[in-house]
């Protein structure tokens, strides 16, 4: 953890520095560029720190929902808005599917966000450039909602689902990790798809890809 933290402090430190000491021609241009710099390092930062006290509430039995009936468009849309720049960076399509007069569902939209958000960006983060990532809601059974998030991916083997559920377990270490990350985010996604009453299912094959399904309660009202 010491070094997910350190990455982007540094970053901030530096850049900033640079500017703060003068040590730049004056260029608006370059300003511009450095500033983006930090401002794209405090960020992440600030979702570390936000990821780090989710983990450590869930831990300790403090996390709470707040539930109320929500429609699963006004979910996804802001969702998909979120990731769909990192998505366009290494050119993969991301496909949503409403199955049609879809109900509501009963759920804290805050954290349902959260929980879309992790999957969706956890499978642009794997999927190779060209790859593709889908996101298709359906009912499940009478009572709960299925919302499925799959890429065409790497995959995983029965261990690596495993490790991957485990707070801080990464499937990529040291020198050979292509992807930043904390490895909580799958394991906060799963703590609050069970504080909705539903669960987190992973169904994912070497070499071919991962889906991953969060089933949520249906608003009765």
């Amino acid at each position: 953890m010491s070094h997910e933290l350190r990455t982007p402090l540094n970053a901030i430190i530096g850049f900033s520095d640079l500017l703060a000491l003068g040590k730049i021609k004056p260029d608006a241009q370059k300003t511009v560029e450095y500033a983006n710099y930090i401002s794209e390092a405090a960020h992440h930062l600030l979702a570390l720190i936000n990821s780090i006290l989710d983990i450590s509430k869930i831990q300790a039995g403090k996390l709470a929902v707040e539930l109320s009936s929500v429609d699963v468009s006004t979910i996804l849309e802001p969702c998909i808005l979120l990731t769909e720049a990192k998505a366009k960076e290494k050119n993969i399509a991301i496909s949503q599917i409403i199955a049609p007069s879809f109900p509501r569902l009963f759920a804290d939209p805050l954290r349902l966000k959260q929980i879309v958000i992790n999957l969706l960006s956890n499978a642009v983060k794997f999927t190779p450039e060209w790859g593709k990532v889908q996101i298709d809601v359906s009912m499940h059974d009478a009572k709960f909602a299925s919302i499925c998030v799959s890429d065409t991916g790497p995959g995983m083997t029965e261990e690596e689902v495993v490790t991957c559920l485990v707070p801080f377990g990464q499937l990529e270490t040291g020198l050979n990790r292509r992807t930043d990350g904390t490895g909580l985010g799958l394991p906060i996604a799963q703590a609050l798809a069970q504080l909705h009453g539903g669960e987190l299912v992973i169904s994912s094959v070497k070499g071919e890809g991962t889906q991953i399904k969060i089933l949520i309660p249906i608003s009765v009202s």
